[in-house]
């Protein structure tokens, strides 16, 4: 089974946390690797880093198109006046979890609570 891992799963890993789920999922070929999560490792990584950023990048399934606009807007609107809405890059995570039928694992409690509002399959490792 594929899965679909939000930003907060490689941050927790990152810092040692979470390390063993991840890496055996890794090994196993299991993760998708989302543009949006890929974009917000790098762009918050410190220098020292991006090496193993780098090396799990390429480690992972790279996802190589965005979900469409069109699926984007259809949970926006389902997501409007939720008071879950945690900005457009979580949008984006979650299409792109249900377009690729890969559950999400995410550690973010308003984030499992979004995607649950919008139908994505949740996973608890």
């Amino acid at each position: 089974m594929l899965l679909s891992y939000d930003t907060s799963v490689f941050i927790d890993y990152l810092r040692s946390s979470s390390g063993d789920a991840l890496a055996v999922l890794t090994l196993n070929n299991q993760v998708l690797l989302s543009p949006i999560v890929r974009l917000e490792l790098l762009a918050g990584v410190k220098k020292k880093q991006s090496a193993i950023i780098d090396k799990l990048c390429k480690a992972l399934r790279n996802i190589d198109s965005f979900a469409s606009p069109a699926e984007c807007e259809k949970l926006l609107k389902r997501a409007r006046g939720s008071g879950l809405f945690g900005g457009i890059p979580d949008l984006l995570i979650i299409a792109d979890s249900i377009r690729h039928k890969a559950p999400l694992y995410t550690l973010d409690m308003k984030m499992k609570k979004l995607a649950r509002k919008l139908g994505a399959k949740l996973i608890e490792l």
